[in-house]
Parts: C-alpha cells; structure tokens; sequence
C-alpha cells in the first residue's frame, strides 16, 4: 500500500509524488485525463478498483486533480474565449456575404455561391457558435412513427403507460 500523502508539491501536483509508485502514478495520469467529474469506475478497465482507491485516497488525487484544474482555468478560459472571437466574427463574415450575395442576385441572376453552400455555411456557423457556448449541437428531438404495441407484455405496456405519464404525454 502507498505511504499515507500528507500534502503534495504545490510547484508539481502533476508530477510524482513521494507516496506515488510507477503505477499509481500512470493511474494518476489516466485520472487526470478524464474530464471532471472525475471517477474511478472510468478507470476500472485498466486497474482493480481495490487498487485505484486506496491510491486515489493515500496519494491525494482529488486535491491534486482539482489543483491542476484550477491552474488550467485561466489558460481554457482563453482559449474559450478565442475561439468564440472566431466563430462570432466568421458569423459575421457569413452575414456580410449573404447580404452581399443577396445584392448580387438581385443584380444579377447569376449566384457566386449555391443555395446548398450558403446553408451549409450558415448551418455551420451556427454549430460552432452553439459549440463553444455549451449549447446543443445535436438535434434532440425523437420522432416517432406507427408503434405497433401488441408486441408488448401486459407488464411492458404498464411500464409504457408509467414513462409516458412521468414524461407527461397526454
């Protein structure tokens, strides 16, 4: 069992420390790797649980892990930040051009860009706005045609009848 941590190198929670061995550490390192929040259970296809708790508990990764976050704050925020800079400013473009673009065929007949390419660019603009803002890139909705429900279980229809009423179809 690793040796008790009583506090980390604050200089270098990501590096070795003293109550780490060469696997906990590289155990350490796939922890660190996984988006917050963290757990364990996400590790368990390479180690034990039995083995990456105590290491977890005896080598500080909550307080390591959360000290690099903090530290990486800045630098993600930034980066957030351009590239919202980006994607506001190519929207931007976007509407310029469509502007443009509606000049010009009013003008004149003849398109520079397609139909199909002022949508997929307007579309994509539009991802990537979503994107970096945390918004849904996905359309979320679920269609849902003819159901044949005599193919169900009296107790899987009740189980239907109980998920609608929580989702609240009427």
């Amino acid at each position: 069992m690793p040796k008790q941590l009583t506090s980390y190198d604050p200089e270098s929670p990501w590096g070795m420390q003293p109550c780490d061995s060469d696997e906990s550490f590289a155990a350490f390192e796939h922890y660190l790797g996984l988006d917050p929040p963290r757990g364990l259970s996400k590790l368990t296809h390479l180690w034990p649980m039995d083995r990456l708790v105590p290491w977890r508990e005896h080598c500080g990764w909550v307080e390591r892990a959360f000290a690099i976050d903090r530290e990486r704050q800045p630098a993600i925020s930034e980066r957030d930040d351009r590239h919202l800079t980006i994607v506001q400013t190519t929207a931007e473009i976007a509407l310029i051009e469509i502007k443009k673009l509606l000049t010009m065929v009013e003008r004149n007949p003849e398109k520079i860009l397609s139909v199909k390419e002022m949508a997929r660019l307007v579309r994509e603009s539009i991802q990537l706005e979503r994107l970096v803002t945390g918004g849904s890139t996905e359309n979320v909705a679920v269609a849902v045609g003819p159901v044949d429900l005599t193919k169900l279980t009296v107790d899987e229809l009740e189980d239907l009848r109980r998920l609608e009423a929580k989702a609240g179809v009427e």
